[in-house]
C-alpha cells in the first residue's frame, strides 16, 4: 500500500491519501532476477581474484607436477653421428640387448684445453648406429667413473672433473647414480 499525505498551507489541512500497492509486471520481476544474477556474478569474480593462481592448490600442484615430469623426460635421438674422441669415458655392455653398448661421459683434450662429457650413447654393434640419450635430470659432466649394469640398470659411481688448462682437478668418490635403462 502506497500513502501520499498532502498539505494546504492555507487552510492549514492535511490531507492523506492510501492507494493499493502496484501490481509488479513482468518487466519487473525480469529486471530484479537480471540484477540479482549480475550481483552473483560480481561476488564470483571478486572472490575468483581473491583465491587467484597463486593461492590456487591445485593449479600449484599441476605447475610441480608438470615440472618433476619434465625432469624425467627422457629423449632418444636415433641415428646420430659417432661420438667424439674422449678419454676416461665408461664403456659397458646393455645386459638386456647383447648387441648394444652404452657409453658415458669422458674427457678430450685438445692440447690447450679440456672438455669434460655428460652424454649418454648407446651403439647398436651390429647396425654400427649410435643412439644419443639425453635428460634434463642426467648427472653433471665427469670422467674416470665406474658404472655397472645389472638387472635394468645402470649404477654410476666415482668421478673425476678437471679444469679446462689440466691445472686442478676434483675428485668425487661417494657420488652414485643409478641410470634406468
Amino acid at each position: 500500500m502506497r500513502i501520499n499525505a498532502k498539505v494546504d498551507t492555507e487552510s492549514g489541512t492535511v490531507s492523506v491519501y492510501s492507494f493499493p500497492a502496484r501490481a509488479a509486471s513482468d518487466s519487473d520481476t525480469e529486471k530484479a532476477e537480471r540484477k540479482t544474477a549480475e550481483g552473483e556474478e560480481k561476488r564470483a569474480r571478486r572472490e575468483a581474484r581473491k583465491v587467484g593462481e597463486e593461492n590456487d592448490i591445485d593449479a600449484i600442484l599441476r605447475s610441480i607436477q608438470k615440472e618433476e615430469a619434465k625432469k624425467k623426460e627422457v629423449h632418444v635421438e636415433e641415428n646420430v653421428p659417432a661420438p667424439s674422441p674422449r678419454s676416461n669415458c665408461s664403456l659397458t655392455i646393455n645386459p638386456l640387448k647383447d648387441t648394444e653398448l652404452i657409453m658415458y661421459g669422458g674427457e678430450f683434450y685438445n692440447g690447450s684445453k679440456t672438455f669434460v662429457y655428460h652424454d649418454l650413447y648407446r651403439c647398436d654393434v651390429e647396425k654400427n648406429e649410435w643412439k644419443m640419450v639425453s635428460s634434463p635430470n642426467s648427472p653433471p659432466p665427469r670422467s674416470a667413473h665406474q658404472i655397472v649394469a645389472w638387472k635394468n640398470n645402470l649404477y654410476m659411481f666415482g668421478w673425476e672433473f678437471t679444469s679446462p688448462n689440466q691445472e686442478r682437478f676434483h675428485h668425487y668418490k661417494p657420488d652414485r647414480y643409478r641410470l634406468s635403462l
